[in-house]
């Protein structure tokens, strides 16, 4: 990795700083994980903040727009387990909460519809329960675009376009 111009500038109280940067190693691994270093040869200081000679260190992530899609379409897939659990649940309520029927045989009001039984009522509520964690767990796995830098460009080694996450970590 390195710096496009060989420096870093910045302002000061007494004008343009121009400090150099050196070459530095990066690395990826599983398609994702990215850390990359540049060495600063000399001391940068700026509003009494000193900082060098030293090596930083970013770490972030990488996402393809593949990766992306992907992300989605397994999010998706598990949000329609959800919806379907949710609207079990709300076809026993409605079933439940239907008005009565008058029975001219018998000459009363009767249900509507059976009961249903209890084991059927906390099968589709833990069915309900399992599909809203396993929503919750697919959608942690996927950033929010305010995460991600606001374009996507080219990367060495990888075919598709990639955004950067923005919650990387730099160590001095």
């Amino acid at each position: 990795v390195r710096s496009i111009t060989d420096d870093v500038r910045y302002t000061a109280s007494g004008g343009e700083v121009i400090v150099p940067v050196e070459s530095g190693t990066w690395s990826l691994s599983n398609n994702r994980d990215l850390v990359y270093s540049l060495t600063f040869p000399e001391k940068l200081e700026r509003n009494g903040i000193e900082l060098g000679p030293c090596t930083i260190i970013c770490e972030g992530l990488l996402y393809t727009k593949k990766d992306l899609a992907d992300l989605d379409q397994e999010f998706y897939k598990v949000r329609s387990i959800t919806d379907e659990a949710n609207s079990e649940l709300k076809e026993m309520k409605r079933r439940k909460e239907a008005p009565r029927k008058w029975n001219s045989e018998k000459n009363v009001w009767e249900q509507r519809y059976k009961n249903e039984s209890p084991i059927s009522k906390v099968g589709k509520r833990f069915k309900q329960f399992l599909a809203e964690n396993d929503e919750k767990r697919q959608s942690k796995k996927r950033p929010f675009s305010s995460e991600l830098s606001l374009e996507s460009g080219q990367f060495p080694g990888i075919d598709d376009n990639v955004f950067i996450g923005k919650n990387g970590k730099i160590t001095l």
